[in-house]
């Protein structure tokens, strides 16, 4: 486990280890931390501005139906700001950081034209 300093200057406890690459990308602020509960509709799967439906390939012909993450949404960020990208952690019951739900965001331009393809 390793707690971050937040640029609002918060500290929280995350789930991540310490060789964790995430690390790095927070640091350089290209990851960004964001709380649930601050992004209305983000836990709730039928939130069309957070998730869409896809077909995942089950045995022979068959096909299921999901609910997932968009490739990139705009969130508000646990400072207040408004970013877009790429939900890349999901830590929805808060765990060690305490009891309110996170989620890191990739904000990096890389990351963003892949999922534009």
């Amino acid at each position: 486990m390793v707690r971050i300093t937040l640029p609002s200057g918060n500290s929280v406890e995350t789930n991540f280890a310490s060789t964790n690459p995430i690390l790095h990308k927070i640091a350089n602020g290209s990851s960004i931390f964001c709380f649930c509960d601050d992004n209305s509709g983000i836990e709730d799967e039928n939130n069309d501005l957070f998730y869409i439906e896809k077909e995942i390939p089950q045995t022979g012909d068959e096909k299921k139906k999901v609910r997932v993450f968009k490739d990139n949404v705009t969130v508000k960020s646990e400072d207040g700001q408004t970013v877009y990208g790429c939900i890349e952690h999901w830590c929805p019951m808060g765990g060690e950081s305490g009891p309110r739900g996170w989620f890191m965001l990739d904000t990096t331009e890389k990351k963003l034209a892949i999922a534009q393809n």
